[in-house]
């Protein structure tokens, strides 16, 4: 891309959603930035995601509508996330970070079949499913030992919210 060739006549503005991580791209926009400053053009970078190189982006002038860092971290691990709610005194579904742990709870009669199984860390339900027996939650967490177990909570309809809030 020759950024001379970028026209700005009033403003341009990039947003980039997703996890800021050089991996999806992201270590072209500090150098894109840092040349149309340069040039003083007008240009806006928003960046929505998980916080990482903020400080960078936003010495640069770019706005990152992220959480920090370690809050992203928290959140993007779901047993991470289950215990901080936890901690905090939230109400929230019943999770194992291991088999062993929800193997002790099913025997104290602290849980029961069905079940749900799904990666620790990722979005969008990949990986998740329901188990409805032993066998077949000791079979998930030997095929894939980066699983949570969690207590079923019934055939209800999965919700998610994104929130913006502009302070």
């Amino acid at each position: 891309m020759n950024l001379n060739d970028l026209e700005c006549k009033n403003t341009l503005r990039v947003v980039f959603t997703g996890n800021i991580g050089y991996a999806q791209g992201l270590d072209v926009l500090p150098k894109i930035a840092q040349e149309l400053k340069k040039q003083e053009r007008v240009c806006e970078f928003v960046i929505i995601g998980d916080g990482r190189y903020r400080e960078e982006f936003e010495k640069l002038g770019i706005l990152v509508l992220a959480p920090t860092l370690q809050t992203a971290e928290i959140c993007f691990d779901k047993y991470r996330m289950y215990c901080y709610l936890t901690e905090c005194g939230i109400p929230t579904v019943r999770t194992y970070g291991d088999v062993d742990s929800f193997r002790k709870a099913y025997e104290a009669h602290e849980i029961g079949f069905p079940a749900f199984v799904k990666p620790r860390t990722g979005s969008g339900s990949v990986g998740a499913r329901k188990v409805c027996h032993m066998e077949e939650l000791l079979a998930a967490f030997r095929e894939d030992p980066g699983l949570i177990a969690q207590e079923y909570m019934g055939d209800a309809q999965d919700l998610d919210a994104d929130v913006y809030i502009d302070t």
